[in-house]
């Protein structure tokens, strides 16, 4: 690739990458772009048409490009480079522990030596006012203050492991706590990014094995994700024997029947009318047109002059995909769906999850400006992908969540990974997060009230250095129990409705419930700690 220049003209065979981005000069192929795109089905390229860096001609039949971007002025060097400098410009968030601790040292220090000086000075017993000073500085030993955010994060995280959820770093869990808004993928994200069988419709009396059977016989010599749906469809079905089979570009396979009986054609309408197939006038379009409506590519077989029937395909929703959205949106979640399929297929599958915010067509950088809009408008979003073609969205986003099924470099970018390929585990890592952070805050209400009490006392000879050295023991061990506390409580899976009740909700935010927790345990539902109101 690097001996390529601008202008040079580099013939493409069957199943070759192609190096740089270019024309088509001479020739047409299929070319499989999902590494950039995301989606299954291959593309048409002929004379005039641009083909990428890294995509795959898939085609039976070489062709001829002329190049015109090489190096880093391809798209895919583009989408490495955009992911590059997103992941250079996110600063690392300040925690208000670390804000404090720049001070909280020097303070107590200072407190120390001023309740010396003036408890000596005024009561003349500087024995007492060593004490005092060596109460105030036992009392105040900043362990609390230390232990507060890493056990709640190292505790969030392992519990994010155990349901599939895998945090970078505790910058990420803090993240997800402030998400407003998820953007989601639709190919691999929403649906199983691997095109199935969904439907058969034979036509008049023929049966439907006839129908499959003569499919798979053809597309078992075609190299195309639909090719492959008919074939795990028809695995158990008996294929008759075809000879001869050569694919028209874009359009279907084409054979001959061992048999005699005529032409096998495998494709599109326009294929079939093309080989002379008769189109019957009582055929059941309206059903065709629903599965259409669904998204779903239809292909159709023809024996020689007559038609046999149709087979719908399609990429398979999720099974949690609607239930995680419905979940999402009613815990306040505003849902968005970014897509570079088709727009009528993103519509379908976006009517299907009861998603309403649908932008399809977007190339890999217009994902990612797409959400730097919302994000300068002061949303914080979430965008969860799974391909190459999403990285620059997860890079830019507030907050990246990949599903591991998909692309390297999208996990590598992503602050969160999803180990489960579902799309309830987002909202589980959302919630998680949630609690981790509500965790985190009552650690830091108990760290420094502790302080802001036991100070004071220790000051004025209230408590001695053995029960202040007693005091800031607990307080750790206080800390720590809340963050293990955390285990306990689990994802629950209704979509909504769960609501704290006030004196739940009055407790989980000054992080008063440790002290209640054996005695109401049964009656404080927190398992809604850290649940969007």
């Amino acid at each position: 690739m690097d001996a390529i220049a601008v202008g040079q003209f580099i013939q493409i065979r069957p199943g070759d990458r192609i190096p740089v981005d270019g024309v088509v000069t001479e020739g047409h192929g299929l070319v499989d772009a999902s590494l950039l795109t995301g989606e299954p089905e291959l593309q048409s390229v002929s004379v005039g048409s641009t083909v990428s860096a890294g995509t795959i001609h898939q085609g039976e039949r070489a062709f001829i490009m002329q190049a015109q971007g090489v190096g880093q002025d391809t798209m895919l060097a583009q989408i490495v480079r955009a992911v590059e400098e997103a992941q250079a410009g996110k600063a690392p968030i300040q925690r208000f522990a670390d804000r404090v601790s720049n001070v909280f040292v020097p303070t107590v220090v200072a407190l120390a030596v001023l309740t010396f000086v003036l408890t000596g000075g005024l009561t003349a017993n500087w024995t007492a006012a060593l004490l005092h000073a060596v109460a105030v500085l036992v009392v105040a030993c900043p362990c609390a203050l230390g232990l507060a955010t890493p056990t709640a994060v190292m505790v969030g995280s392992g519990m994010g492991a155990r349901y599939g959820i895998l945090y970078r770093n505790g910058e990420a869990l803090e993240r997800v706590s402030q998400v407003t808004r998820l953007a989601m993928d639709k190919t691999g994200t929403l649906t199983e990014g691997r095109p199935q069988v969904i439907a058969v419709l034979p036509y008049g009396d023929v049966l439907e094995a006839e129908v499959v059977g003569y499919a798979a016989s053809l597309e078992a010599e075609a190299n195309h994700p639909l090719s492959r749906a008919v074939l795990a469809y028809a695995h158990n079905v008996s294929r008759p024997a075809v000879e001869g089979v050569y694919t028209e570009e874009g359009r279907g396979v084409v054979g001959e029947a061992a048999s005699g009986e005529g032409t096998v054609v495998v494709g599109t309408e326009a294929l079939l009318r093309d080989y002379g197939i008769i189109w019957p006038q009582t055929w059941e379009t309206s059903q065709i047109a629903e599965w259409m409506q669904q998204g779903a590519t239809i292909i159709y077989v023809g024996l020689h002059d007559r038609l046999l029937g149709a087979i719908a395909i399609a990429d398979r929703v999720r099974d949690d995909a609607a239930f995680a959205i419905q979940r999402l949106q009613a815990n306040g979640y505003r849902v968005s769906m970014l897509t570079g399929d088709r727009l009528p297929s993103a519509h379908a599958i976006a009517a299907r999850v009861g998603i309403e915010d649908v932008h399809a067509e977007l190339s890999p950088t217009e994902k990612a400006e797409l959400i730097k809009q919302w994000q300068a408008q002061g949303e914080r979003v979430a965008m969860v992908g799974d391909g190459v073609n999403d990285a620059p969205a997860l890079a830019v986003a507030f907050v990246g969540m990949a599903v591991a099924t998909g692309s390297d470099i999208a996990m590598h970018t992503a602050d969160v990974t999803l180990v489960r390929p579902e799309i309830n585990a987002a909202g589980q890592a959302l919630l998680i997060g949630q609690r981790t952070m509500a965790k985190i805050r009552q650690n830091l209400f108990w760290a420094l009230g502790y302080n802001l009490v036991g100070i004071p006392l220790a000051a004025f000879g209230v408590i001695s250095p053995a029960l202040a050295g007693g005091a800031m023991a607990f307080s750790s061990v206080l800390v720590v129990t809340n963050s293990l506390a955390l285990r306990r409580m689990t994802i629950d899976t209704e979509p909504s409705g769960h609501q704290q009740s006030t004196w739940c909700r009055s407790l989980t935010t000054t992080g008063m419930w440790p002290f209640f927790w054996v005695y109401f345990w049964k009656t404080l539902d927190c398992r809604c700690l850290g649940r969007r109101s």
